[in-house]
């Protein structure tokens, strides 16, 4: 969190890479703490503008969450809100392309 306040996500990324790796030896693949990793790197590349890859963060977050939380888990709903705006984003995004490059082909 310090590097993120910072502006260094680079730095965050590494480290929540690192939690990752660790807490998938210590408890395996599904545990909680996994979904709630992969809910801090999900943020922060929403942050960096890297919305497929955010996706698959929450994606990941998702699944495992819905393993252990009931549908209606504030963090259930939080990593859905994350997802359907991270989705959000690569639409509109899609669609400025496809608009830019239509009006390039007129």
């Amino acid at each position: 969190m310090i590097y993120i306040e910072k502006g260094n996500q680079e730095s965050a990324l590494d480290c929540y890479r690192e939690s990752l790796r660790i807490i998938k030896m210590a408890c395996g693949d599904n545990h909680l703490s996994i979904a709630e990793t992969q809910d801090q790197i999900g943020t922060i590349y929403m942050t960096k503008k890297e919305h497929r890859t955010a996706l698959s963060c929450f994606e990941d977050s998702a699944r495992i969450k819905k393993m252990h939380l009931d549908p209606n888990d504030p963090g259930m709903k939080e990593t859905k809100d994350k997802l359907k705006t991270c989705q959000q984003e690569i639409d509109s995004h899609v669609r400025v392309v496809s608009s830019s490059r239509l009006k390039r082909s007129i």
